[in-house]
């Protein structure tokens, strides 16, 4: 849970977030506004996109350490590649993440305090288990796009994200 200190409620607030190094300057109601515009006002394929992100984290997040959900936000909302199709959308997405994470593996908040949200993923082995994993996720989603048949695109889907991708 994060703990906050704010100097004053009115005028220059200027909230500060308690870390391990001590407070530094964090403003949860920045990174809400840099969402909403990214966002726009009717994305609704990108909340369906972070959604299926954070479920793939979740998923195989008990078997090694994964991004924390504001950085699948980040990183969904930065790389969003629009379709008609969410499931097009969505492989699209994480191959224009995959590519960018290829380069440079770093992921910066958008806002105050301008920190690396993949730091938590600071070893080979680590970053090797997450490309692993996004590889798969992106091989059977390639497969999933092109089937006719959906009961193999759900089970494909499934597979990788687990109980947070619906299976009707």
């Amino acid at each position: 849970v994060p703990i906050f200190y704010l100097e004053q409620l009115r005028g220059e607030r200027n909230p500060q977030l308690a870390t391990r190094n001590g407070w530094v300057s964090s403003d949860a109601t920045e990174f809400e506004v840099w969402y909403k515009e990214n966002k726009g006002s009717r994305n609704v394929q990108l909340t369906h996109i972070i959604r299926y992100l954070k479920g793939w984290a979740t998923h195989y997040g008990q078997d090694f350490e994964m991004p924390k959900g504001v950085a699948m936000t980040v990183l969904a909302a930065t790389h969003h590649e629009k379709h008609s199709r969410d499931d097009i959308a969505f492989l699209e997405t994480i191959i224009s993440i995959r590519q960018t994470l290829k380069k440079d593996f770093s992921c910066k908040m958008p806002v105050k305090p301008h920190d690396d949200l993949l730091r938590n993923i600071n070893t080979l082995s680590k970053r090797q288990a997450f490309f692993h994993h996004l590889d798969a996720l992106i091989e059977d989603g390639e497969i999933a796009v092109k089937t006719t048949k959906k009961e193999k695109a759900i089970q494909l889907w499934h597979k990788h994200l687990g109980k947070h991708f619906p299976t009707y």
